[in-house]
């Protein structure tokens, strides 16, 4: 386990330290550059489901159109370069290639093909919001009564431009989607080109993109209980706070509502399926937000004694997960009494405050960790919580806003994503964080599998 520092961060503190870094939550922006395939057979739609309400996936195909300059219908002049730049995205997948495997294309222009796209990345680069830039593979084409329709050859695919693309990858230092291999089998297309939209192959080329960028960023997963749970649909706060921290991150919602910490609580949440999901997703970092209903006489009278061990244990097997995550602790949000003077849900205030939170402070210095104070800067948000528990949509991203100034005001080996720049490359300000892609497919932001 790594030793990092304790910090709780008070409102003042984490105002002070970053008032430069205020921004408002929209989605992270990703525009999908590419053909035919990109335009018509759905995939971007299917990315958009992926990636969940943080992001704002824009189509950019353009039909037949070459990434080759001198090609019959090059994308440079008839594709919709003007409409990305216009969009400003935060990222953006390059998938063209097919039609250039065309002979009038490749013939004539294929030492073209490797410059052309290169000068296109350099060309998105230029974009003020500094894009992470996703070069793809085409996909593979098949035969029908004995030729390649549209003269797009399967042969000049896979063994001229599929090597061209993986060298483009080395030379840029950018991963590549590969949405060649998941095709390859029966032909699952309509005419030996276009994805059948009955059959999966536009969910195998989103699937492919997805996992070229979401194993290639920082990726986040935030336990907690029904403040954090997905039932808040976009107005969930991780979806909310992964819009904050931008297209170098990726969040997986993994509240589940009404769990304890405690073992022994009347809901814990090592018994729930995100516990499991955590492990799947392979985060790099894991925010655990619990303690509220801890809070109930039914678990704290009862087993307060525990919750020490209890986090830690939760601590020490997180630990093991094959990445190595750094582990935040987020203090719970506050509870209020009702009109009545009634501890909503039975989830105790004083308690959180005068015992729980401690606790959880305590835990943290023991094992080195850093500990997130949700709890003093939402106290003035009591109007945003009508239950006195929940908070609203408002409240949500303001609490969104409480964990990303918190994030980044706490030490730089926690909030900072791995070094991002690659010292002595032309493209080092592509923003890739040189993570080793993990070969396993976890969930959306929404907690949705992908296929």
């Amino acid at each position: 386990m790594r030793s990092i520092p304790v910090l709780a961060v008070t409102v003042a503190s984490a105002m002070a330290a970053t008032s430069a870094l205020a921004q408002t939550s929209v989605p992270i922006r990703w525009s999908t550059i590419g053909a035919s395939i990109t335009a018509g057979s759905g995939y971007p739609a299917k990315l958009q489901t992926l990636l969940g309400p943080a992001y704002k996936v824009e189509n950019e195909g353009v039909s037949s159109c070459t990434m080759l300059r001198k090609g019959d219908v090059p994308y440079w002049t008839n594709g919709r370069l003007k409409e990305t730049f216009a969009y400003k995205p935060d990222i953006v997948s390059v998938d063209l290639g097919g039609n250039d495997a065309k002979p009038q294309n490749w013939d004539a222009h294929k030492n073209e093909f490797i410059p052309d796209f290169e000068a296109m990345i350099d060309t998105l680069g230029t974009l003020s919001t500094k894009p992470r830039v996703i070069p793809c593979t085409p996909q593979p084409t098949w035969l029908r009564n004995g030729s390649y329709s549209f003269g797009i050859s399967d042969i000049t695919i896979k063994n001229e431009i599929l090597p061209k693309i993986k060298q483009i990858s080395t030379d840029t230092k950018l991963p590549y989607a590969d949405t060649y291999t998941p095709l390859v089998g029966p032909d699952i297309t309509s005419d030996g080109v276009h994805p059948d939209p009955a059959k999966p192959g536009a969910d195998s080329i989103a699937a492919a993109i997805f996992r070229a960028y979401r194993d290639n960023v920082t990726r986040v997963a935030c336990i907690g209980n029904s403040i954090t749970d997905n039932g808040h649909g976009p107005d969930a706060y991780p979806i909310k706070f992964n819009m904050l921290m931008g297209k170098d991150y990726f969040m997986l919602n993994a509240g589940h509502s009404g769990k304890t910490l405690l073992r022994k609580g009347d809901a814990p949440y090592i018994a729930s399926p995100w516990f499991g999901e955590v492990f799947k997703f392979k985060p790099n970092i894991i925010t655990i937000k619990l303690g509220t209903n801890d809070s109930k006489p039914q678990n704290w009278g009862s087993h307060k004694t525990e919750f020490a061990g209890d986090l830690r244990w939760m601590i020490d097997t997180l630990s093991t997960i094959s990445t190595h995550p750094r582990i935040v602790l987020c203090t719970p949000v506050p509870a209020w009494k009702d009109a009545s003077g009634n501890n909503p849900y039975g989830i105790d205030g004083a308690i959180i405050k005068d015992e729980i939170i401690p606790i959880i402070k305590q835990v943290a210095k023991e094992k080195g960790l850093a500990v997130l104070d949700l709890h003093t800067p939402y106290l003035p948000y009591q109007a945003l919580t009508p239950d006195g528990v929940h908070p609203n949509a408002v409240g949500l991203d303001t609490l969104a806003h409480i964990l990303y100034r918190a994030f980044k005001a706490a030490p730089v080996s926690i909030a900072a994503a791995p070094d991002a720049r690659r010292s002595g490359s032309p493209y080092a300000l592509r923003g890739w964080n040189g993570l080793n892609p993990l070969a396993a497919f976890g969930a959306d932001a929404m907690g949705r599998k992908g296929r």
